[in-house]
């Protein structure tokens, strides 16, 4: 994924961009400054020698190439909004963020940096200000989410969008050739599923869930899409592992089809095993294959179904005999999740997690048997395991 800033001038893209690149450990980009390094002159030069069409024109093909890149902060320039080929390219696996800021605080920054900006090389410089924001707001509104940036520093600011995408939270990075992607582990990560599903483009959204599972996490999911533009089709299953065949499947392609999905389409699977297997074997073959993302609340399917790209159906004759191997683009585990679960089904995913640590992670037994000693509480044991599982296995 990477991160784009947008907003006029002397809203903090190139220093909140900084921090957040520094924050998360990606690479910063400035379009300005490579068009810049590409022309060998500053880009009031550029506007006042060769005019302002033939600086859109740079600003463009600088905007192509950097949209290629993945895991970047990208701060645009102010008027890279006005053209729908840049907010395409952007779009791309990218989430774009608005920085806003009164015009008064934004005349004051802009004089302290030096005032050097052609836009603004007329008598009256506040009042067109107000008129190029007034001018351009209907588009900075393609953005995904925006940040008011009047009173805060350029560290607070990273920090809310960090705190906005989940990417203060534990993340394990699967790198695989076929397809690599984040699972993100934490409290509420449920509230941040609409916005993060944005970075996907998706032309129709279906979650997958089941009639127990569903009306528990129902509003938390449903306003965080709401919140961010997206209206997903619901699609439920009976809760049961006898429902995991080719006739559920074949009733969730038939839903597909009426809704008219496409290849462009995302599927969610919000529940347990059964529900992760069955979403991700339907993603996998339909439209021979469409993105499909996990959201786990059992923690058997935290630390193991809802990873690895398993999925599958069951057959008469056999458990799984049917599937394929399909990755999800993202996997995200709200711990929250586990505060409704039966003991039996929280046993059943401690047991998974020690198995992984028997097998590839000494440590995990190890702290299990400090922590049992010094607390009796299974709380720390529990957040313990489910982290060093994902990374046992």
């Amino acid at each position: 994924m990477k991160i784009v800033l947008t907003g006029f001038m002397g809203t903090g893209k190139t220093s909140v961009g900084r921090e957040l690149g520094r924050r998360l450990g990606y690479p910063f980009i400035d379009t300005d400054n490579l068009i810049e390094k590409r022309e060998g002159m500053p880009v009031s030069l550029i506007f006042k020698e060769k005019g302002e069409d033939y600086f859109r024109q740079l600003e463009c093909e600088t905007v192509a190439a950097v949209s290629e890149e993945d895991k970047v902060v990208i701060a645009t320039g102010g008027g890279v909004i006005k053209n729908k080929i840049n907010v395409h390219n952007l779009r791309r696996r990218g989430i774009i963020i608005w920085l806003k800021a009164d015009p008064e605080i934004i005349i004051k920054r802009v004089m302290l940096e030096g005032g050097k900006r052609p836009l603004l090389e007329v008598e009256e410089p506040l009042n067109e200000i107000k008129r190029l924001l007034a001018e351009r707001e209907a588009l900075y509104m393609q953005a995904d989410v925006s940040i008011n940036t009047n009173y805060i520093t350029p560290g607070e600011a990273a920090d809310e969008i960090a705190e906005m995408l989940g990417l203060n939270l534990e993340t394990v990075r699967v790198q695989l050739k076929e397809r690599s992607y984040e699972i993100l582990i934490g409290a509420k990560t449920l509230q941040r599923l609409g916005l993060r599903l944005k970075e996907f483009r998706p032309s129709k959204i279906a979650i997958v869930s089941n009639k127990t599972t569903f009306p528990l996490y129902k509003d938390a999911v449903l306003n965080s899409m709401t919140e961010h533009g997206l209206t997903p089709e619901v699609f439920l299953i009976p809760d049961g592992e006898e429902y995991k065949d080719l006739l559920w499947a074949s009733y969730l392609y038939g839903e597909l089809l009426n809704k008219r999905f496409d290849r462009d389409s995302l599927l969610v699977a919000l529940g347990g095993g059964v529900v992760g297997d069955l979403t991700g074997f339907v993603a996998s073959t339909y439209m021979r294959g469409i993105k499909y993302v996990q959201a786990p609340t059992t923690l058997l399917a935290q630390v193991d179904s809802s990873v690895g790209g398993k999925t599958g159906v069951n057959h008469e004759l056999g458990k799984n005999m049917i599937g394929t191997f399909y990755q999800p683009s993202l996997v995200l585990i709200d711990t929250d999740t586990l505060k409704t679960l039966p003991q039996r089904e929280f046993s059943a995913g401690m047991a998974e997690i020690i198995k992984y640590g028997v097998i590839a992670d000494r440590r995990l037994t190890k702290r299990s048997k400090t922590e049992k000693s010094g607390s009796s509480s299974p709380n720390p044991s529990a957040r313990s395991g489910l982290k060093t599982g994902l990374r046992g296995k």
